[in-house]
């Protein structure tokens, strides 16, 4: 059963990755869709057990949703969530929490806005 695991995540890697190549060839390497690809594969490298490759490219994510993107928007919201969930769950570290922690009223916030 572990040994499906791992190929799946294998295949699943290799085609995610093969996808953000046509994403970024295609739409550009701003374009949202190729944005959420290499989200997709950072989600991917932490699943693996790979986390310090997975925060390292929601990190790079996160600099080009900043550029891109408002502050509230959906898409960076959830990339900041995702940097602060694996960062606090690999080292507990203070810095981790505060930023889940800062995140989690960022999101309120943006909720509240739209709700009303």
């Amino acid at each position: 059963l572990e040994f499906r695991r791992v190929l799946f995540r294998s295949e699943a890697l290799a085609l995610a990755t093969d996808l953000l190549a046509d994403r970024v060839r295609i739409l550009g390497p701003d374009h949202p869709s190729t944005l959420d690809s290499r989200g997709h594969i950072a989600q991917l490298h932490d699943l693996a057990g790979d986390h310090a490759t997975a925060l390292r490219m929601l990190r790079e994510l996160l600099a080009d949703r900043e550029r891109l993107l408002a502050p509230d928007d959906p898409a960076l919201l959830s990339t900041r969530h995702n940097i602060a969930v694996i960062a606090a769950a690999v080292d507990g570290t203070a810095e981790g929490l505060v930023e889940l922690d800062a995140n989690v009223e960022r999101i309120t916030e943006f909720v509240r806005r739209v709700g009303s």
